[in-house]
């Protein structure tokens, strides 16, 4: 479960736990760039051309909360692919 235009997965919890079938996993996660998940950068000043593809320090800015349908749908597919890979507990 993961929320939807804005939200977060602890207001998910509750009707998580409610919901889950018994013998069941149920992940609840939030979207990259909401509450304590990490975020997309983006540059806040352009990258130096003195010496292309060397590495730079840079000054960058996190990308909070912004809905962006593509991220969300690469969010969901990283979770499934994740909760794939986690061994099931008996």
């Amino acid at each position: 479960m993961a929320h939807g235009w804005g939200g977060t997965a602890a207001l998910l919890r509750s009707d998580a736990r409610r919901s889950r079938a018994p013998a069941t996993s149920l992940l609840t996660f939030d979207h990259r760039g909401w509450r304590d998940s990490d975020s997309r950068v983006i540059l806040t000043r352009p990258e130096p051309r003195e010496h292309p593809n060397e590495k730079f320090t840079a000054e960058v800015q996190e990308v909070r909360e912004v809905v962006d349908p593509m991220d969300q749908a690469t969010d969901w597919f990283n979770a499934i692919h994740w909760l794939a890979a986690e061994p099931q507990s008996g």
